[in-house]
């Protein structure tokens, strides 16, 4: 794994540590990525970059934030819940 990959403090499992390059929020994310998965993730020399979508990602197989029972994250407010829908789909930019 890269130096992006980490263990949960709680279960142990293996994660990805990724900031979102939108917010700067860090999140952990589950390694294995899965359809209809909400963060996109690029790994570039050992870190990772992530944009998280409300809705789930058009870039398929993307991640899933991580879950654990032991060490349960505060959760993160969308930040594109008050965008327009062709902000939330991170279109502005093209």
């Amino acid at each position: 794994m890269a130096r992006a990959a980490a263990h949960c403090p709680g279960c142990q499992n293996p994660v990805l540590r990724a900031v979102d390059v939108d917010t700067g929020e860090e999140y952990l994310v589950d390694v294995e990525p899965v359809d209809e998965g909400h963060v996109d993730i690029w790994m570039a020399g050992g870190y990772a970059a992530a944009r998280r979508h409300g809705a789930p990602s058009k870039r398929q197989p993307a991640h899933e934030l991580h879950a654990c029972a032991a060490v349960t994250p505060p959760p993160l407010p969308d930040p594109y819940a008050d965008k327009p829908p062709a902000d939330q789909q991170h279109g502005g930019w093209r």
